[in-house]
């Protein structure tokens, strides 16, 4: 059964606000129940509603704010001295396979091309 908006729209709230804000994306293990604890929203009630309005589950949601700030991170001028998987770890993420993976299905374009096209656009 589909949650009241009542109930989604709080919950939304407090998701939106952790990762913005506290950005608890950035923790690498069980991200899910320090969100849950964090917030006071059940794992469930969190998957449930993820799953029926962002059509998305709780890693997707995590990994777009993670490539999100990958791709800031990426455009900054220090970033020419660290490695790629250094800037994926520094975003949250807690493989190179996984953060190679996750960035290609939602950019369309390995990590590699991305920066190469973003150095381009920069100049």
């Amino acid at each position: 059964a589909l949650l009241p908006a009542t109930t989604v729209d709080p919950v939304l709230a407090l998701l939106k606000k952790a990762m913005e804000e506290d950005r608890l994306y950035l923790n690498d293990t069980r991200t899910l129940q320090i969100v849950s604890r964090h917030t006071g929203i059940a794992p469930k009630t969190i998957s449930a509603i993820l799953n029926q309005h962002l059509h998305k589950n709780f890693n997707e949601y995590i990994n777009e704010y993670r490539v999100a700030l990958f791709k800031e991170k990426i455009l900054q001028e220090e970033a020419g001295q660290l490695t790629l998987t250094g800037i994926a770890y520094d975003c949250g993420f807690s493989s190179q396979a996984t953060f190679q993976r996750v960035f290609k299905q939602l950019t369309g374009m390995s990590p590699s091309a991305y920066k190469r096209n973003a150095a381009q656009i920069r100049i």
